[in-house]
C-alpha cells in the first residue's frame, strides 16, 4: 500500500541538474525544461514532487545562458528567451524577468494571461447554463482547485504559479507546505497545443485510462433503491436491448428504517439491502459493475465491526459511541477531508472502513484532489487500472479520473454549456461524466421534456461517461428509463444508449491512446485547426475519437419538426453521416435535424472499430471486455485508402489490430487485418457508401461467412473468421463510388420511411396521395432484392422523393399542422 500510496513511483521531481542555471548564491535556479517550457524560482528551492507536478527531471534541452548587465542572466532556445536582472534590493524578488516566446507575446510575473483558452472549475453543482471558465486572476495559482487555466493560450506562453501549492514529503509520500519563495512554469509553445499539452504530462503524468467498464452505460437514481430494484432495473435494460454496465446507489443506501441517517453511516441499510454480499455476487453474475456515492462524512457506530476496528487503528475507544471524527475523539477532530490530507494513519484506518462494502470504487461526491488520489490508488489494489470519480480538485486531478460534474438542472441551456464545458476541460487532461437529463428541474414541464432528455442522451453517447442522476424529489417526473417514454422518443433514446455499447471499442482505444498522446479523445477544434478563427468560435462542436460531433442543444420547430444547427466544418472533405455525402470544409453550415439526427462528420477514409449490435444476450456488462466479433465500420466516400486501429487490453497486456485499406480506381477495394494477437477471431466489416459487390474475396487464413448489401443504407457487410486474426479482404464493388459522394441518399430515404409513418397513423384509410411516398420509399428495398439496379434507383430516388410531396400537402384529409413539416424534412438539399 505504501508503494502504491507513492505518487512520484517511476518519476523525479528533482530537476536534472545539467538543465539547472542558479545565480543569486544558489537562491534563484532557472530550469530549462524543455525548448519550449522553463521553470523559474526564487527564495527556497523546492525539489519534492507537488500535488500539480511530480516529475522534473528531463533530457537536457539545447539552450544557451548569457550574461546581462548587472548580474543579469538570458537563457535563449529556439522558440524562447529567458532574461533575469536582480533587483538592487533582493535579487530574490522577480521583478525584472521575462520570458519572450518568439513570434508570439512576453510573460512576466502576474501578467494575465488574456488568451488562456481555459481548463476547468470544481463542479457545474446548482447552475442553469453557462458558467463562467474564465478565471484569469486566480486560475493559475495553484492548486486552483475551483478553477483552473490552461497550459495553453493564444498569446502564445501560459504560466502557472506553485508556490503555493502542496508538496510530497519524500519519507512519507504525505503532502507537506511548499518551501518558502517563488516557483513558475512558462509555457512558450505558441500554437503548438499538443506540443504544450505533452509537455505538460512529463511533468505531471500522464492521463490514464479508466477501466473499459466505465465507458459503457451507466445507470444512478436519487432514490431508496432495493437491492431487488436494482437487479430489476437492469433486467428491463436486457429486455429491451439496451446496454448497461454500471449501477450506481446514491447516497439512499444510508437508509435505516426509511428515515435518511447522517451520509457518514457507512453501513448498507438493513431494510432497503437486507443481503448485500448476496446482490453483488448476484450483479457480478450480469457482468455488471457496482458502486457507491460516498460523502466525507464521520464514521458512526452504526458501521458496527467496522467502526470498532476504525477506532481500534486510531487508538480510541469505540465503546463511548461517538461519531469519529468529532470534537470527542483527539486527536482526530478535524473534518474527515482534512485528516486525509494530514494523517497517514487516518487515511489507511478510513479506507479499511469502505472495503467493508466491497466496492472496487466509489463516487467521491466531493472535491479533493489528494483524497482522489487516495481512493484512485486504493482502487489498483482490486482492480486494474484503478478509478476515482470525484469533482475537479485542480491541476494533477487528470491522473486520477474521472470526474462527476455535479447536480445540474435540467434546462435547455445547462445542456448547450456542456458540449463546451466537456471540451475545454481536456485542456486540463480532464475526464468529465454528467448528469444525462440534468439532476434536478425548476419545472415538470423541462423534468418531462421528451425532446430535451433524448438530445441530452444524443450528446451523452458522444461524451466521455453516458450516466444518469435524476433526483425525482420535488419533481417526480425526472424519468430516466428509456422504455417509459411513448413513440417514437423511446425508441429514439434507446438507440442511443445502443450507439454508446457499440462506441466502446472505439473509445476504449482513444483513452489508451491518450495516455501517450495527451490528447484527449474529446478535445476543441482548435487542436487541430490553431489558425482557423472559426475553430475559436464554435465551441460546442468538437472532435470525438476522430469523429467530428455538433450535438443538437435546441428545441425542433413546432412547423417544420426540425431542429436547426449551425456548425463550422474545418478544411478538408468530410463525409456527413446524417445523410451520406460528402462535404466540403472551411465552411459553415446550417441545416435543420429530425429528432433522431445527430450532425456528425467523419473525413473520408474512417475507419472505426466498434462492438456488435445490442442484443439481448449481450446487453449487460459488454463494455467489460472486448468483443468476441469486432466490427469495422468504413467511409469509403471520396477516399483511396484509409485506417483505423484497435487496442485491446490495458497497459503491458495492451494488444492492437490495424485495419488499412486502399481504393484503386474507385471500384477494388484490399483491407488488411493485421493483429499482434495470433489467436482466432471473428471480424464484420460494414463499408458505407458504396455500390454492391460484384466479388468478394478472403485471403489465407480467413474464411467468408456472409455478405450482404443493404440499399437501405447503401452499405455492404461482410462476415469473416481467421484462424489467426489476420487476413486481406479484398471487394470489387460493381461501379465506381466516385459517383455516390455528392448523394444524399440514406439520410432522406429514413426520413422519408419516417414520414411515412407519421402519416399512417394519421390517415383512417388508404391514401392514393401517399403512393409516391411509398414508392420513393421502398427504393432501399428493391436495390437490396435486385443490387444490379443501385445505380438507376438511387438516380431515380431524388426525383421521386420531390414528386411525393405535393400530393401529400394538398390532401385535405391530411391535418396541415401534420403535412406542413414534410417539404422540410424531404425536400432539404
Amino acid at each position: 500500500a505504501a508503494a502504491a500510496a507513492a505518487a512520484g513511483a517511476g518519476y523525479n521531481p528533482a530537476p536534472n541538474p545539467d538543465a539547472c542555471v542558479t545565480t543569486c548564491n544558489d537562491r534563484v535556479r532557472l530550469t530549462v525544461l524543455t525548448e519550449r517550457l522553463v521553470r523559474i524560482e526564487a527564495g527556497a528551492l523546492e525539489s519534492r514532487a507537488s500535488l500539480a507536478f511530480v516529475n522534473r527531471y528531463l533530457p537536457v534541452p539545447k539552450f544557451t545562458p548569457s550574461p546581462l548587465p548587472h548580474g543579469g542572466l538570458e537563457i535563449s532556445t529556439r522558440y524562447l528567451k529567458l532574461r533575469f536582472v536582480p533587483d538592487a534590493n533582493d535579487c530574490t524578488l522577480l521583478s525584472n524577468v521575462t520570458v519572450e516566446v518568439l513570434g508570439h507575446d512576453t510573460w512576466w510575473p502576474n501578467k494575465p494571461d488574456t488568451g488562456n483558452l481555459l481548463g476547468t472549475l470544481r463542479a457545474l453543482d446548482a447552475q442553469t447554463g453557462a458558467v463562467p471558465l474564465n478565471c484569469t486572476s486566480t486560475g493559475y495559482k495553484l492548486p486552483a482547485d475551483e478553477c483552473t487555466l490552461a497550459p495553453i493560450s493564444r498569446l502564445g506562453w501560459a504560466a502557472y504559479d506553485d508556490s503555493h501549492n502542496y508538496v510530497l514529503d519524500p519519507s512519507t509520500q504525505w503532502p507537506v507546505a511548499h518551501a518558502a519563495g517563488d516557483d513558475w512554469y512558462v509555457f512558450g509553445y505558441g500554437h503548438a497545443y499538443t506540443d504544450a499539452l505533452q509537455a505538460f504530462t512529463l511533468l505531471s503524468g500522464p492521463m490514464p485510462a479508466p477501466p473499459r467498464f466505465v465507458l459503457g452505460v451507466w445507470w444512478s437514481r436519487y432514490w431508496p433503491y432495493t437491492g431487488e430494484d436494482l437487479v430489476d432495473l437492469a433486467l428491463h435494460y436486457q429486455h429491451h436491448t439496451m446496454p448497461l454496465d454500471v449501477l450506481v446507489s446514491d447516497m439512499a443506501w444510508h437508509y435505516h428504517n426509511e428515515t435518511p441517517v447522517l451520509w457518514g453511516g457507512y453501513s448498507y441499510s438493513p431494510e432497503l439491502f437486507p443481503e448485500p454480499q448476496f446482490l453483488l455476487s448476484t450483479l457480478h453474475q450480469y457482468n455488471l459493475n457496482f458502486t457507491l456515492n460516498l460523502h466525507l462524512d464521520p464514521v458512526l457506530p452504526t458501521a458496527g465491526a467496522a467502526y470498532t476496528a476504525f477506532a481500534a487503528a486510531l487508538g480510541l475507544n469505540a465503546s463511548r459511541g461517538y461519531p469519529i471524527p468529532s470534537k470527542y475523539t483527539p486527536p482526530y477532530t478535524a473534518p474527515v477531508a482534512d485528516l486525509l490530507l494530514s494523517s497517514r494513519t487516518f487515511a489507511q484506518a478510513y479506507l479499511a472502513v469502505l472495503d467493508t462494502m466491497n466496492t472496487t470504487f466509489w463516487w467521491l461526491d466531493d472535491t479533493p484532489l489528494w483524497v482522489s488520489r487516495i481512493l484512485y490508488e486504493h482502487s489498483a489494489t482490486k482492480m486494474s487500472p484503478g478509478l476515482a470519480f470525484s469533482r475537479w480538485g485542480g491541476l494533477g486531478h487528470h491522473r486520477y479520473p474521472m470526474g462527476f460534474s455535479g447536480d445540474v438542472f435540467t434546462e435547455w441551456s445547462s445542456l448547450a454549456f456542456q458540449p463546451y464545458f466537456t471540451a475545454t476541460a481536456a485542456n486540463v487532461l480532464f475526464w468529465w461524466s454528467h448528469d444525462i437529463g440534468g439532476h434536478r428541474s425548476h419545472s415538470d414541464e423541462a423534468a418531462s421534456d421528451p425532446e430535451l432528455y433524448l438530445r441530452w442522451l444524443q450528446f451523452g453517447a458522444h461524451s466521455p461517461i453516458l450516466r444518469t442522476h435524476p433526483q425525482p424529489w420535488g419533481t417526480p417526473n425526472m424519468e430516466r428509463r428509456a422504455w417509459a417514454y411513448g413513440l417514437p422518443y423511446s425508441q429514439y433514446m434507446a438507440d442511443c444508449f445502443r450507439r454508446r455499447g457499440r462506441l466502446v471499442p472505439l473509445l476504449h482505444t482513444a483513452l489508451q491512446q491518450a495516455t501517450h498522446t495527451s490528447i484527449s479523445p474529446l478535445h476543441p477544434l482548435y487542436y487541430d485547426h490553431p489558425e482557423e478563427t472559426h475553430a475559436y468560435t464554435f465551441l460546442d462542436t468538437y472532435m470525438f475519437c476522430g469523429m467530428l460531433v455538433a450535438p443538437v442543444t435546441s428545441p425542433q420547430s413546432n412547423l417544420t419538426q426540425l431542429a436547426t444547427r449551425t456548425l463550422w466544418l474545418p478544411p478538408g472533405n468530410w463525409v456527413d453521416t446524417v445523410f451520406g455525402n460528402v462535404v466540403a470544409g472551411n465552411q459553415t453550415l446550417t441545416r435543420g435535424y429530425t429528432l433522431w439526427e445527430t450532425p456528425i462528420f467523419v473525413r473520408p477514409g474512417t475507419v472505426l472499430p466498434l462492438a456488435p449490435p445490442t442484443t439481448s444476450a449481450n446487453a449487460l456488462g459488454s463494455a467489460q471486455s472486448a468483443p468476441a466479433v469486432l466490427h469495422w465500420e468504413v467511409w469509403l466516400q471520396g477516399s483511396t485508402s484509409g485506417s483505423g486501429v484497435v487496442v485491446e487490453g490495458d497497459g503491458a497486456a495492451a494488444h492492437t489490430t490495424t485495419a488499412n485499406y486502399t481504393l484503386d480506381g474507385n471500384t477494388n477495394f484490399a483491407l488488411t487485418i493485421a493483429a499482434q494477437s495470433t489467436q482466432p477471431r471473428d471480424y464484420v466489416l460494414e463499408l458505407k457508401g458504396v455500390w454492391p459487390a460484384s466479388s468478394v474475396a478472403c485471403g489465407a487464413g480467413c474464411a467468408l461467412q456472409s455478405q450482404q448489401y443493404d440499399g437501405n443504407r447503401l452499405a455492404l457487410t461482410v462476415a469473416l473468421s481467421t484462424t489467426a486474426g489476420s487476413a486481406v479482404v479484398k471487394v470489387a464493388f460493381q461501379s465506381d463510388l466516385a459517383a455516390l459522394a455528392p448523394v444524399m441518399y440514406t439520410g432522406l430515404r429514413l426520413r422519408a420511411l419516417r414520414a411515412k409513418a407519421i402519416m399512417d397513423n394519421l390517415l383512417t384509410h388508404p391514401n392514393p396521395a401517399e403512393m409516391n411516398l411509398v414508392v420513393a420509399v421502398n427504393t432501399g428495398t428493391r436495390i437490396s432484392a435486385h443490387p444490379s439496379t443501385a445505380e438507376q434507383e438511387v438516380a431515380a430516388f431524388p426525383s421521386r422523393l420531390q414528386d411525393a410531396v405535393p400530393p401529400l400537402l394538398g390532401d385535405r384529409s391530411l391535418p396541415s399542422n401534420k403535412t406542413a413539416f414534410l417539404s422540410a424534412w424531404l425536400l432539404q438539399t
